[in-house]
C-alpha cells in the first residue's frame, strides 16, 4: 500500500533569479524577445523541478516615488541594481550594442557601491558598465561559468534616421559627451575580450533592422542560442531536483497545491489590513460547544475575476515577503 506521507524528495520551491544587464532604449527588441520567447520556455522547464525562474529586468523601474529628491531616487535605483545582481549570482546576462549607457554623477553611485563593499573608479562610468564590472570582475569562477555576454553587430546606421542612429549608437550622437562614451564602450569591450576566463562566454550576434517598424528584428537564431546557453547551466544546477517529482497521487496533489500557492504569492504586495483581519479570524479561539458568543467562525472573501482572491489566500497560507520591484 502506497504511503500517504509527503515524500522527503518533494522539496520546497526555490527561486532562480537571472539578472539582465544592458542599456535600455536600444535593447528593447532583445529584452522583449527574451521575455516573450525564451524565458517562458525556461520557466516551464524549471517548473518541473520546483524552481521559479525569475528574470530580473529593471527596465520596468524601481519604486522610488516616496523618495524626496533626484539624488535619493538615483541612489535607490543603483542600490537595487547591485542587490539584484548579488541575489542572482552566479547567473548574469549582458547585452551590449553600440551605446555605453547612462553615466550618473560619481557621488550618486558612491553610496551604492560602498554598501556592497565594492571599490572601483566611478568617474565617467555608466550604470551598465558598473553592473558588468560588479557582476563579472570579482574573479568568481562559478559566476564566470554561468554568465553570458552577447555583443550585437553594428546595425545599418547609415540607413536609419539620424535621431534613431544616435539612439542606437554613441558614435552618431551629437552631444559633447558622445566621444568619451564611444571610447569608454570600446575600452569595456576590449577588457571583456582580453579576459581569458570570459572569452568562451562572449557571443557576437547579428540583428536585422526593420525600417518600417523602426526596431531591431531577426532575433530568432540569437534567442535560441540564449535558450540553449542558459538551459545548459540551469539544467546542471537543478538536475538533482529532476528526481524529486512526487510519486503517489496524494503527493502529486500536495505538490500541485503547493505550486498553486507559490505561484499566486509571487510579487504580491499590499492588502496588509485585509490579511491582518483574516489572520485574526483564523487565529481566534473557537467558542465552547453549546455556548453562544461573538467569536467569528469563518470569513467569505468575494471579488470579481482577477481581483486577487487566490493571491490573498495564498499569502495567508504562507506569509509573503516584502517586494521592492514594480
Amino acid at each position: 500500500m502506497a504511503s500517504t506521507t509527503p515524500a522527503a524528495s518533494a522539496a520546497p520551491w526555490q527561486a532562480r533569479p537571472v539578472f539582465i544587464s544592458s542599456t535600455f532604449a536600444d535593447m528593447q527588441a532583445e529584452r522583449s524577445y527574451l521575455a516573450t520567447h525564451v524565458f517562458p520556455r525556461l520557466e516551464e522547464k524549471l517548473r518541473q523541478r520546483r524552481h521559479q525562474f525569475e528574470p530580473i529586468d529593471l527596465r520596468l523601474g524601481v519604486e522610488t516615488v516616496s523618495l524626496p529628491d533626484e539624488h535619493a531616487r538615483e541612489t535607490q535605483v543603483l542600490k537595487v541594481c547591485l542587490e539584484e545582481i548579488e541575489r542572482s549570482r552566479p547567473f548574469l546576462i549582458v547585452l551590449l550594442g553600440d551605446r555605453y549607457g547612462w553615466v550618473p554623477a560619481p557621488e550618486r553611485m558612491q553610496a551604492a557601491v560602498q554598501e556592497q563593499g565594492f571599490n572601483t573608479e566611478l568617474q565617467g562610468k555608466s550604470i551598465t558598465a558598473l553592473e558588468i564590472e560588479f557582476g563579472l570582475m570579482k574573479k568568481d569562477a562559478l559566476q564566470r561559468q554561468r554568465s553570458f555576454i552577447y555583443l550585437r553587430d553594428a546595425l545599418p546606421y547609415a540607413q536609419m534616421p539620424a535621431e534613431l542612429a544616435a539612439a542606437y549608437s554613441d558614435a552618431f550622437a551629437s552631444d559633447a559627451g558622445a566621444p568619451d562614451r564611444v571610447r569608454q564602450l570600446q575600452a569595456l569591450k576590449a577588457r571583456l575580450r582580453a579576459d581569458a576566463d570570459l572569452q568562451s562566454r562572449i557571443h557576437p550576434y547579428h540583428a536585422e533592422w526593420d525600417g518600417k517598424a523602426q526596431h531591431a528584428t531577426g532575433l530568432e537564431a540569437w534567442g535560441e542560442q540564449v535558450f540553449q546557453h542558459l538551459w545548459a547551466e540551469l539544467d546542471e544546477e537543478t538536475r538533482a531536483h529532476a528526481s524529486a517529482a512526487p510519486q503517489t497521487w496524494q503527493q502529486q496533489e500536495r505538490a500541485a497545491l503547493q505550486e498553486f500557492v507559490d505561484q499566486r504569492r509571487r510579487d504580491f504586495i499590499g492588502r496588509e489590513a485585509l490579511l491582518s483581519q483574516l489572520l485574526g479570524i483564523a487565529h481566534s479561539p473557537a467558542a465552547a460547544e453549546g455556548q453562544e458568543g461573538t467569536t467569528p467562525w469563518g470569513a467569505c472573501v468575494t471579488g470579481g475575476s482577477g481581483a486577487g482572491k487566490s493571491r490573498t489566500l495564498s499569502c495567508l497560507a504562507r506569509p509573503c515577503p516584502p517586494i521592492m520591484l514594480v
